[in-house]
């Protein structure tokens, strides 16, 4: 697994933010500054730190599988996006935000986010 060490800024303070579907460029410059990238054995790319709108730690694995059908006997290993590509990432903290529709995670924020190296 190649592991990209996050840059010594803090992370950004938790804040009381209600639902809302919203980005901003500064999501995408706290994210890729302070974002750790573990690209796990198993394949994709797995984002870890503290969403740049409400503060929160998540996590967000990308992949560029899409699952169709029953589990194979042998499943091959999931694509990585690639270095140096843009991907969409969400917020998917566990938090409470009001107004966050059922079955949803996360305060609603979302930015590009440019994959590291493999």
């Amino acid at each position: 697994m190649t592991v990209i060490p996050p840059r010594d800024e803090p992370p950004a303070a938790a804040r009381v933010v209600g639902y809302v579907e919203v980005t901003d460029p500064g999501f995408r410059t706290h994210a890729e500054a302070t974002f750790r990238q573990d690209r796990p054995s198993r394949g994709g790319l797995l984002l870890r730190g503290h969403c740049p709108r409400c503060g929160h730690y998540m996590t967000y694995y990308a992949t560029d599988v899409v699952v169709r059908g029953l589990l194979p006997l042998r499943r091959p290993r999931p694509p990585t996006p690639a270095a140096g590509g843009d991907l969409t990432v969400i917020c998917t903290c566990a938090e409470e935000h009001a107004g966050r529709p059922e079955d949803y995670e996360g305060c609603g924020a979302y930015w590009l986010h440019q994959a590291g190296p493999a």
